[in-house]
């Protein structure tokens, strides 16, 4: 027979709940090296962005951030050309 008492949970001291609207901080941590990001919203023709996906899954692989990746370069190349 199994062990029950094994499966009851630990005690806890302080059984409240957080207060809404204060933060944990464990978002404001960002790894290291890296910067934090902010999202950039446009709408384009669906035509376009299967384009672009499609030349960023050639890029940069067809994984998660390829598409950011690719609008990185562009833009670094962008910033290259003005100088």
């Amino acid at each position: 027979m199994a062990d029950v008492n094994a499966l009851k949970k630990k005690r806890v001291e302080n059984p409240e709940p957080p207060i809404p609207g204060t933060p944990s901080g464990n978002l404001d941590q960002q790894p290291r090296g890296r910067e934090a990001t902010v999202a950039l919203q446009l709408k384009i023709p669906p035509s376009v962005f299967e384009r672009f996906a499609e030349q960023a899954g050639k890029e940069f692989g067809f994984k998660k951030g390829a598409k950011a990746a690719l609008f990185l370069k562009m833009f670094e190349e962008y910033e290259r050309s003005q100088k």
